[in-house]
């Protein structure tokens, strides 16, 4: 069923490619409710938002989240196109013999801004004037695209600057539409830093003097989110105050680090992370696949949103759907743009029960890390109720289970190891701490429920919660 639903979307999707362009019947789509059912269906793998052949990246939304921007290269050539997603126009919008790329729509869709090569090998920022609404509604009409007047807001004398060859990049608007962000390393040669350009006075300041690349800015416009590799060659993510000039980092680790964005309320920053060398040639690099993170901002805890199998860039929020993250990922030999709600792709249930109940469909129909990550959304979600902490060791003990119906005995170890460690510290943790130990006499082949029992007589249960004792007796009955 789930295979079937997902061609259909496929179908859905790609029927705007063979469009003709006169008399054209577009087709809606209602999203929310397409999206609910499919992610509820237990699909394991995103929502496409293009299909197309070749590479689709570089996603940006109107703040509606109705009117999709993005880099296609399937005429051989990287072109600008833009995608309504309550229908299935797709209108092309920059198609030139130069490389245009890293479309970036103001709010209010009235601007659109991106990175041009055809005065600049290295990448100008442009910056045209157009109504997504009208360019839809003319290519429904059969009309003809018009030429847009560019204007070249990073390179403005490039009729004389014939070898300028600095790089501008990476354009990002306000949320006001009045100021672009970017990135280039013309006021500082060598190091790409954020640029600051007011659409009105016409005029560009540098912000940052220590590298700065990939910036995202906040909905109230007070911060700024980049990638700075001052510290680190793999790139740390920092957070610009523009109210007081302060910087902050944020992500400071050994992994490959990309494309910040903020959640509308500036409580989460969601990003790419490259963290395992997937490809096996000995280093950590750009081919390797990645995650998306999900950071909050008040406690630093972290969660994966995907199970790192593919190759994803390119992450942003969007408004799109109620909140989205929309990304890049290379699946079926081409490389398009696709969508997870932003609490990620396994949906909330009404209670912790329900929730545990509801991701065993993905035990067997999955991959093991799916299945990991189907897992994990009770602590996403009810990491404050106040039976987490059974649930909590209930997880454990599926993951133990996973592994070793895969004879991964090693794996076992580990993990049985490190929740010992964080359990015999915290009283909180005590579900997992028997969990932990049946499994660690289980595994050296001796019995456990003397040391259950031990544990079960030492504790003083009115400390804890009310389900603990008869949890240990249950376990120590297993055997």
């Amino acid at each position: 069923m789930k295979k079937y639903l997902f061609l259909l979307i496929l179908f859905l999707i790609q029927c705007s490619v063979f469009q003709k362009k006169n008399n054209i019947k577009p087709a809606t789509f209602e999203y929310n409710s397409i999206s609910n059912n499919y992610f509820a269906s237990g699909e394991t793998r995103p929502f496409p938002l293009t299909v197309d052949r070749g590479t689709n990246l570089y996603s940006s939304t109107t703040f509606d989240g109705r009117f999709l921007f993005y880099t296609t290269d399937k005429e051989g050539n990287y072109d600008i196109y833009l995608r309504d997603l309550r229908g299935s126009i797709v209108v092309p919008i920059i198609t030139r013999p130069s490389a245009e790329y890293k479309p970036a729509i103001s709010p209010d869709g009235k601007l659109l801004a991106y990175v041009s090569e055809e005065f600049d090998s290295n990448g100008d920022i442009l910056v045209i004037s157009l109504s997504p609404e009208e360019l839809v509604e003319n290519q429904i009409k059969g009309k003809e695209l018009v030429e847009f007047e560019i204007e070249n807001i990073s390179n403005p004398n490039y009729l004389q600057n014939r070898r300028d060859v600095y790089v501008d990049t990476d354009p990002v608007f306000f949320p006001d539409g009045k100021k672009i962000i970017y990135s280039s390393d013309r006021y500082s040669p060598g190091l790409q830093n954020l640029v600051l350009y007011d659409l009105q006075s016409k005029k560009n300041v540098q912000l940052t003097k220590e590298g700065g690349v990939s910036p995202s800015v906040s909905q109230d416009g007070k911060s700024i989110v980049y990638v700075s590799f001052q510290e680190s060659k793999n790139g740390e993510i920092f957070i610009l105050n523009l109210e007081d000039s302060s910087i902050k980092k944020i992500v400071s680790d050994k992994f490959i680090n990309t494309s910040p964005s903020f959640s509308p309320d500036k409580k989460l920053v969601y990003y790419t992370s490259i963290r395992k060398d997937s490809n096996k040639n000995g280093v950590l690099d750009l081919r390797d696949n990645s995650y998306i993170v999900k950071k909050e901002l008040d406690t630093g805890k972290e969660t994966l949103l995907t199970t790192g199998n593919n190759s994803i860039f390119d992450t942003n929020f969007s408004n799109f759907n109620g909140g989205s993250i929309l990304f890049s990922e290379s699946i079926f030999n081409s490389i398009n743009i696709y969508f997870i709600p932003s609490f990620g792709p396994i949906p909330k249930q009404e209670t912790i029960s329900v929730q545990f109940d509801s991701v065993q469909k993905y035990k067997n129909l999955t991959t093991p890390d799916f299945y990991f990550l189907s897992l994990d959304s009770i602590t996403h979600f009810f990491g404050d109720d106040p039976l987490f902490p059974i649930y909590e060791s209930l997880v454990l003990e599926e993951k133990l289970k996973e592994y070793e119906s895969k004879e991964k005995n090693k794996d076992i170890k580990q993990l049985v190891e490190s929740n010992l460690k964080i359990s015999s510290s915290d009283p909180s943790k005590i579900f997992k701490r028997v969990i932990s130990l049946k499994w660690k006499n289980k595994i050296s082949g001796k019995t456990y429920s003397g040391e259950l029992s031990r544990l079960s007589d030492e504790l003083d249960f009115s400390k804890y919660h009310k389900d603990l004792k008869p949890f240990i007796l249950s376990q120590i009955a297993e055997e």
